[in-house]
Formats: structure tokens, C-alpha cells, sequence
């Protein structure tokens, strides 16, 4: 016999239909993004940024560092950052954390009190390490004097650690994930690549000079309600 949901809809069914309900958001955002970042480069003060620099030296690095060091060690620092952004979730959740994490190079898991939706995707929106840096970064600049070269270290650390991330995010995409499974493939790849955008979004709206949040936003909202007069035309 099917299984079915609480709704009464088979799972897959349910996966699909959410996943569908995520794309026009996901292409509102991908849409807001180029635009935004076709003003920023019109505009010429993006690309001479320190930060952008800075970033996208990082993300080179991160690029030699995956073409030639790609192999157990490497895998092993993404299953670790995997396990613990789930503990993260969980604790935040309001799960406990039955069994803490075992991490190898093979792969790795928790035992939580609870899972929802949330806690299971986290791993592949969630940038640890970005995260991680930000917070070291962020609460020494108060007591130390970091000074122009520390902040280029920054965001060249953002870059390499946010490449890392993707890198292997997407690496992970093609195996057979139960985290993916679990809440519907379909529906889990929309999720992840629409937060994955919203990330790298944020990370632009945060180092790049002339580009606004404001603006961002109210330009996204825009463009959801031309989309909608878009598809209220065609049908």
C-alpha cells in the first residue's frame, strides 16, 4: 500500500507540488540577483572593491586548494561540518542530541531526539565554516585591532570557505542523500539551491559598496508581482 501524508496525498506527490510552489520564488530571486549585479557592474565600484577582490582571491584559492589536496582530509572537514550544522539545528529546534557526532572521512551521523525539514536541508545551506570565521572575526574586531590587512583576510576567508561549501554541497547533490530523500528530492534541490542564492545575495548586500539592501528587496518584491502579471497573462 502508498503511503500518504497527513494531508492525504501521497509523499511524492507533496514533495513535488512544494517544490513546485518554490520555483517561482527561486526565479525571482536568481532574476533580482543579475539585476543587481548588472547595476553594481554598470555602476564599476563592485568589481574595485576590496571585499569582491579579496573574496574572489579566495575563492582561487579554494579552487587550487580542491584541485590538488581533494581527497580524504578534505572530505573529512565537510562530513564534520555536516554532522555539527545538524547538531546546530537540532539544538535550535528544540531537539536534543541523543548520540553526539561521528565523523569520518566515509561519512558520518547523529542521533537527535528529533528531525524535521529544517534541521535535515541545514547542512546544505548553512556555509560552517563561512560561519565559523565570521564569528571568530567579528568578536575579536571590538578587543583587537585588526587593521586593513585583517579584514582582506577575511574576506578572502569568506570566499575559500563559502567555495568549499559549495563545492562540496553540490558534490553531495549527486550521490543518493537520505537527508534529500527524506523530505523529497525535487522539493529539497529547489529549497537548497533558492537559500543558496539568498546566502550568496546576502554576502554581496554585506561587502559590496553602492548596492543596498533596501533597494534589493524592494526591486524583489517588484518582480514577484511582474512575474505574477506574467503568468496571469499566459493563462
Amino acid at each position: 500500500m502508498e503511503r500518504r501524508s497527513a494531508t492525504g496525498l501521497p509523499p511524492a506527490w507533496l514533495s513535488i507540488g512544494s517544490g513546485l510552489l518554490l520555483v517561482p520564488f527561486l526565479w525571482v530571486t536568481l532574476w533580482t540577483f543579475g539585476q543587481t549585479l548588472a547595476a553594481a557592474t554598470v555602476q564599476g565600484a563592485f568589481w574595485r572593491s576590496p571585499p569582491v577582490w579579496w573574496f574572489h582571491i579566495g575563492l582561487l584559492l579554494w579552487s587550487i586548494t580542491f584541485g590538488g589536496l581533494r581527497g580524504p582530509a578534505l572530505t573529512w572537514l565537510y562530513v564534520f561540518a555536516h554532522e555539527w550544522t545538524h547538531v546546530i539545528f537540532t539544538i535550535l529546534c528544540g531537539g536534543r542530541i541523543l548520540a553526539w557526532p561521528e565523523v569520518t572521512s566515509r561519512g558520518g551521523h547523529i542521533l537527535a531526539s528529533k528531525t524535521n525539514h529544517l534541521i535535515a536541508l541545514s547542512p546544505y545551506v548553512f556555509p560552517f565554516y563561512s560561519v565559523l570565521i565570521a564569528c571568530v572575526f567579528f568578536g575579536l574586531r571590538p578587543w583587537v585591532d585588526l587593521g586593513t590587512t585583517g579584514e582582506w583576510i577575511f574576506y578572502a576567508a569568506i570566499g575559500f570557505t563559502w567555495g568549499f561549501h559549495i563545492v562540496y554541497t553540490a558534490c553531495m547533490l549527486w550521490e543518493v542523500q537520505s537527508d534529500l530523500t527524506r523530505n523529497g528530492r525535487f522539493f529539497s534541490l529547489i529549497w537548497i539551491f533558492l537559500v543558496n542564492v539568498l546566502v550568496l545575495a546576502a554576502l554581496v548586500l554585506l561587502a559590496a559598496p553602492g548596492i543596498e539592501p533596501q533597494a534589493f528587496f524592494s526591486q524583489w518584491w517588484r518582480n514577484l508581482f511582474s512575474a505574477r502579471d506574467w503568468v496571469e497573462r499566459v493563462l
